[in-house]
């Protein structure tokens, strides 16, 4: 499995609008069947964080393209660009 995380700060202002596009968004990231799970936590300072689990780095990459999108509708809520990291091995510890 592969694992890919996302680092984020949306002004603290916009996190209403940011919230009420959830629905949406997941919406848009249930249409990702390489993904086999999604999370995304944040603070109420706006400061979050995603991570999105795939069964290989071939799936991971087949899914850029619409993750892209879905953090190219976030762009005007954010303070600065989200950093992405991919971590190459991940294991579910409770299964």
């Amino acid at each position: 499995m592969i694992l890919r995380t996302t680092k984020f700060k949306v002004r603290k202002e916009a996190l209403p609008e940011v919230l009420a596009k959830f629905p949406d968004l997941k919406k848009a990231l249930a249409q990702v069947d390489t993904m086999v799970l999604n999370y995304a936590a944040w603070n109420n300072d706006g400061e979050g964080m995603t991570m999105a689990v795939y069964n290989s780095r071939k799936e991971a990459d087949a899914a850029l393209e619409m993750v892209g999108g879905v953090w190219q509708a976030l762009a005007p809520f954010m303070e600065n660009p989200p950093e992405f990291t991919t971590f190459e091995n991940a294991e579910n510890m409770r299964g």
